[in-house]
Order: C-alpha cells, then structure tokens, then sequence
C-alpha cells in the first residue's frame, strides 16, 4: 500500500514538473514567435520596398544620392556652366572689393532727379560692373538651369555655386537702382530681366533649401518692381514687359513634386548612410529602428509612404494647399501612429522620429512660403496693371474688374485663387495716386476664405512692407 501511494506521489510530481517545464517553455517561444513574426513583416516590407524603388527609378524619380546626381544631370546643361562661373567669380570680387564701403543709402531706390547720397559709389560699382553685365548679355541661349559641379551627400548635400550667386544678384540690384535713379527705362528693365535669368539658371527644383533661395530672389525683384512704381517712371513698352517677366509659365504642382522627390532621395540616402553605422556623415538621422539586418524595412516604408502622401498633393501656392498641410498635422498624430505599428517588430525596440521632426515642418514651411510667393507675383502684376491702365487710359480704373481692358486676368486680381477673394482697391482722395492692399496677416485669414479688407493697413496703422503698394 505504502509502495502503491510513493509511485503516485512520485507521478503527480513528474506531471508536475513536467508542466513547470512546459511553462518556461512559453515565454522563449513568445519570444521567437514575435521575432518570427518580425523577421516575416521585415522580409515582405522589403520586398515591397524593392519594387517600389524600381518604380521611381522608372519614373526618373531619384532614391538616392546616385540617382539624384542622374537627374540633376538630365534636367541641367553644361553648355553654360563655364560661363556662369565666370559671372559668380568675377561677381564675387567686385562684391568683395567694395564690401567695406558698402554704406546704407546704397540699397535705397531713388527716384530720377532726387539726390542720392550713394550715387558716387552706386555708379562706381556700376561701372566696374560692366564687365560682368557683358558676360551676361553673351550667355548662351538654353532653357535648362545651369549644371554645376555638385557633389550630393544626402541631406548634407552643400550648394556653394548657389550661395555665391548671391554676389550676382547683388550686382544687378545696384545696376537697377542706378538705371532707375538716371530715368534710363529700358536699362532698368534689362536688370530686371537679368535677375529673373539668374533666378532660372539656379532653378534645380530638387531641395527645400534652393527653393527657398529662389523665392527670396524672387520677391526681392518684386519690392523693386513695387517700390519703382512709387513714381511716375515706367512707359507703357516697359510695363509690358515687366507683366511678360512676372507671368512666365511655371508649373507649381510639378516644381513641387520635384522637389520632394529630391528631397525624399536624400532622406533614403541618409538612412543607408546611417545603416552604415557613419550616423554622423548621415545629418539629422541619429536614432533609427534598426533589426539584425539594418534599419527595419518597416521604418524605411513609413517615411517613404508620408513623403509620397505629401508629394502627390496639389494645389500648390495657394492659401487652400497650406491649410491642408496643417489640418492633416502629419506630426505628429499621424507620425507616430504610423511609427507604433512597426516598432514592436524592430530591435531594439526604441525609435527616432528626427526625420518626422526635420521634414515635416519644414514641408509646412515650403508650402506655406510658396503660398505667400505667389500671391506676391499675383499682387505685383496687379500692380503694374493699374499702372499700365493709367497710362493708357489717363485715370486710374474704378474697381479692379477694369483691368481686363489691359490683359489682366480676373484671377490675378485675387489674394488667393482657391478661395477668390479680390485684393484691396482704392484711388487716393486727389488721384495721384492709387492704392493696392492686402491684409498684413492675409494667409492667417485666406485659410479661412476671409478678404483682404475694407480699408489698407496704414489706416489701422499696422506696418507690412508686403501688404500695400501705392502707385503714383
């Protein structure tokens, strides 16, 4: 009996630890099964991944540094290359020589017959400068941007031939405020049409950062052309040409899908740079998800899938485009919820979102600015229209709808296209002059389809160099 109670006793504490050893079994097959699922979620993303990068290349949509150095080449010509940088160096120096007499009335832009204490020196630079206005004038005839020696290194990629063409543009700033201060009309207009060659000839259209510089340029050409129109200096000929000059032909949707195609390459170039382990060399990217096998697939996949979201929206440049942007707030609702349903998988299982902090933002930022860009073409033609009415017709128009008797279009009348909203119009009380405005904070207020307002902004004694222009 007592032999028959031992073997039971003996059994229960087999089956015992039996299950105690089944039990311990369980969490390392958890364990495996989550990296099994992983390793599985990690492969087929890869996959997919592969098939998706074959598909931009198809569509000569760079991925990396190597072929975002083929497309720079294919959408650039090296026909001028050695010509502009003759005008960047020769530029360069003369900026350079006279950089320490630079006074303040030097960049001020005075009207014909008025004194000018920086005329001497204005002129001077001017003069010396000729040599530089020659070699724009024999600049080869090309309608592709200039190719020049850039070497792409992902988001450290450096734009040196871009930052010193500054020195051109202030070349023909100068040569702009003296032609316009001696009344010479069409040398002021060949300035003009000068700055918005080198504007063209810069035009990459393959980062945030050219872009940015471009729309600089651009609106500072637009102040001059604003301020000019302070006085009576322009004939009709040379407003025809400066409306010709400001319409152009772009294509916002497309210079924005380029964009951040560029940008989106030198993102991916990065993460492989950082997979390389050189997390320095890779810029803003300094904690990734990374498996046994380098940066999870998964994580690449987001990043690719938010980009593309962004790049495919259209409507660029107008009030309606910026606010989409904010209300999708990307970043980081969507960001991060995106990020949760791989990190699980990644080991370690910690993550950074310095991309989501780096490019959405500044994705905001560029949408914004291009909004602001072209209301200020729009404003412009606008303004040289009433100009040009005036000349012609001997009296300022009545309400903006007149213009359409010079060619102005009714959608260039407006603060922004997507909402249809009319800039402010007025003529002065003694019709000497007229005035053209919009709200200082007219993209706070287009957002929500609101007018630029009854009255200009100097009457409620709020100060914007951008929201009024007065035409005499």
């Amino acid at each position: 009996m007592l032999n028959n109670t031992t073997s039971i006793d003996h059994v229960r504490t087999r089956c015992r630890e039996s299950a105690y050893a089944g039990l311990a079994v369980i969490p390392p097959l958890a364990v495996f099964a989550i990296l099994a699922l992983g390793y599985w979620r990690e492969h087929r993303t890869a996959i997919a991944l592969q098939a998706n990068f074959a598909s931009l290349v198809d569509r000569n949509e760079p991925i990396g540094n190597a072929t975002l150095t083929q497309v720079f080449d294919s959408r650039t010509t090296r026909t001028t290359t050695d010509q502009w940088a003759g005008i960047v160096a020769s530029s360069s120096a003369l900026v350079g020589k006279f950089e320490g007499l630079s006074e303040p009335s030097l960049g001020e832009l005075v009207p014909p017959g008025n004194p000018w204490t920086g005329e001497t020196l204005a002129n001077q630079i001017s003069q010396e400068a000729q040599v530089v206005l020659d070699q724009f004038r024999s600049l080869s005839v090309d309608d592709k941007p200039t190719w020049q020696p850039l070497l792409f290194d992902s988001v450290m990629t450096l734009l040196p031939e871009l930052q010193d063409s500054r020195n051109v543009r202030t070349i023909l700033s100068n040569e702009f405020r003296v032609a316009y201060h001696a009344g010479e009309h069409q040398r002021a207009v060949d300035a003009l049409q000068m700055m918005l060659k080198l504007e063209n000839a810069f035009d990459w259209q393959f980062c945030l950062v050219e872009a940015s510089v471009r729309i600089t340029r651009r609106q500072q050409r637009y102040e001059l052309i604003r301020d000019s129109l302070g006085e009576d200096f322009w004939r009709e000929q040379d407003l025809n040409q400066l409306l010709v000059q400001l319409r152009g032909t772009e294509n916002l949707d497309q210079r924005w899908h380029r964009l951040l195609a560029g940008e989106r390459a030198m993102i991916l170039s990065a993460l492989r740079i950082a997979e390389s382990g050189n997390l320095e060399s890779a810029g803003m990217i300094n904690n990734v998800n990374f498996t046994p096998f380098g940066i999870a697939p998964t994580h690449q996949a987001v990043i690719l899938r938010v980009m593309q979201k962004m790049q495919s929206s259209a409507g660029i440049g107008t009030g309606q485009h910026v606010r989409d942007a904010q209300d999708y707030q990307w970043y980081p609702r969507y960001w991060d919820t995106e990020m949760n349903q791989f990190s699980v998988t990644s080991m370690p299982l910690a993550f950074g979102d310095e991309v989501g902090e780096y490019y959405l933002p500044a994705i905001q930022a560029a949408s914004d600015a291009f909004a602001r860009s072209d209301e200020n073409r729009r404003m412009t033609i606008t303004a040289v229209g009433i100009k040009l009415f005036e000349v012609i017709e001997n009296q300022w128009p009545s309400s903006l709808a007149e213009l359409s008797r010079v060619g102005i279009a009714n959608h260039e009348t407006m603060v922004d296209v997507a909402y249809g909203n009319p800039f402010g119009y007025r003529k002065g009380k003694l019709g000497q002059e007229a005035i053209l405005w919009t709200s200082p904070d007219s993209f706070a207020a287009l957002y929500h389809g609101r007018s630029a307002g009854d009255a200009p902004p100097s009457r409620w004694n709020k100060t914007d160099a951008d929201a009024e222009i007065r035409i005499r």
